[in-house]
């Protein structure tokens, strides 16, 4: 077993599949000698004398280095992939009812079927849960109809981003308002009514997004509502002075 296991984790620092012949070989076989060229010997050495325990966690960490370099379809398989197939078997439930997500699978049954390769449920429900009450339905609100080739016909969203690969930006807060307001009228020389800052806003979220190169983030006009509930309220928090707006306007004309 632990040979294998040595075997298996040469050929993932090689960038190679494992194969059927490592996932096989005996207890204290030295590896074969296509899979382990580019590895140093020191560390071939080092691989016979780690625990099976150590080399499982070292092929964990390998299997995540390599998924760094996939796809953002390829990771959601990687990372739900199981967990979508485990939905799919006799071992799962159906709740139709339920809020989250209407097939249901215990998080220790996930994780006594997983591969060694798989994240845990802890994994999942931090990555796709995070401070949601109830973390592990989301993951499987998450994994819910995922297909093979990465896309979704479930009820959730297995992609942080999916127009921009990103992760999404946490929700946006008064202070994130006040600061877009003072970006735009710092950027005009004056204080913006409340259809021009709309106007300003708008543009420039439809070229960056919610996050401007040397903006920072930035609030819609509605977002800023629901913060302060009118735009006077808004534009008061901003603590705007006439003499910034001067120092603005002199710095625009150079």
């Amino acid at each position: 077993m632990a040979g294998g296991l040595r075997q298996g984790a040469a050929e993932r620092l090689a960038g190679r599949p494992v194969s059927e012949e490592s996932a096989s070989s005996a207890p204290g076989q030295r590896r074969g000698q296509g899979s382990a060229k580019s590895i140093p010997e020191a560390l071939l050495v080092l691989l016979d004398h780690c625990p099976a325990a150590g080399l499982v966690e070292l092929e964990r960490a390998i299997a995540y280095r390599l998924r760094r370099e996939l796809t953002p379809a390829q990771r959601r398989v990687a990372e739900l992939g199981t967990l979508a197939k485990l939905l799919g078997s006799p071992l799962a439930r159906e709740i139709p009812y339920h809020a989250v997500a209407t097939i249901q699978i215990d998080r220790k049954v996930y994780d006594d079927h997983r591969p060694p390769e798989a994240p845990s449920s802890e994994t999942l429900v931090n990555r796709y849960g995070g401070a949601k009450k109830g973390g592990w339905w989301w993951a499987l609100r998450a994994a819910q109809g995922l297909l093979d080739d990465g896309r979704s016909r479930g009820p959730g969203k297995p992609w942080v981003d999916g127009r921009r690969g990103r992760p999404a930006p946490p929700p946006t807060t008064p202070a994130h308002a006040i600061h877009s307001i003072r970006a735009c009228a710092l950027a005009l020389g004056r204080r913006p009514s409340s259809s021009v800052y709309d106007e300003w806003v708008t543009a420039r979220m439809r070229r960056h997004g919610s996050v401007a190169p040397g903006i920072g983030r930035l609030c819609s006009f509605d977002t800023v509502c629901r913060h302060f509930g009118t735009w006077k309220a808004a534009l008061d928090a901003t603590d705007l002075t006439d003499e910034e707006l001067a120092e603005a306007r002199a710095a625009r004309l150079g």
